[in-house]
């Protein structure tokens, strides 16, 4: 009900937003390997947060108009992607809006295999449905594959000292997990720039 509640007062006061997200908190009494998921999937979404206009909003922590989803939602029988849904919104002059009123608290994982291969084909769905990304620029991403990883691994850390820097050994003791998640996604992502999927023009209500 608190979120419900939260939801419904952010989007009353920012009516004009195609989208409205939040925070990722952990959650409670994390092992290594827990802390390694959230940092591999919510770093960009760490409490505190500060209210406004963003690129991109958690998708597992957010909420959309009808109109929205049947104007940029495409192959929604494929799953919700909300990389590429964030990408024809913005496409079209739509915003999103991030609000530190808006919280959920990450579960616990139960298997890190399935984890593992959760986030393998993760990566691979981005690397083959990436936009505006031609031959040329997927051949140079594959060429840089060796560095994806330590990149993400770096790019996590530097979150981590400059927004939560109490968070730190946290992020250390995890870094064995962290590196087996985020080398299974560069495995993926690597896959799907070798793999392109075609993508289809959306067809938004204007078009029917």
């Amino acid at each position: 009900a608190h979120w419900i509640d939260s939801i419904l007062a952010t989007v009353n006061c920012e009516n004009t937003a195609s989208g409205w997200g939040g925070a990722i908190l952990p959650p409670s009494d994390l092992s290594p390997r827990d802390w390694a998921v959230y940092f591999t999937r919510y770093s960009a979404f760490m409490p505190p947060i500060s209210a406004g206009t963003v690129a991109e909003i958690a998708g597992d922590n957010a909420v959309y108009p009808k109109a929205a989803l049947d104007n940029y939602w495409k192959d929604s029988a494929q799953g919700f992607w909300e990389t590429l849904f964030h990408h024809e919104l913005r496409q079209h002059g739509e915003t999103l809006y991030l609000s530190p009123a808006i919280e959920v608290r990450l579960g616990e994982t139960k298997n890190s295999w399935h984890f593992c291969q959760s986030r393998f084909r993760h990566g691979y769905h981005y690397g083959s449905t990436r936009p505006e990304t031609p031959w040329l620029t997927r051949l140079i991403r594959i060429c840089a594959a060796p560095v994806l990883m330590p990149f993400l691994v770096l790019r996590i850390g530097r979150r981590i000292v400059k927004h939560r820097p109490d968070w730190l050994l946290l992020y250390i003791f995890s870094l064995p997990w962290l590196v087996c998640f985020l080398s299974s996604w560069s495995l993926g992502e690597v896959k799907g720039y070798l793999r392109p999927q075609q993508r289809e023009t959306p067809t938004t209500l204007s078009q029917i």
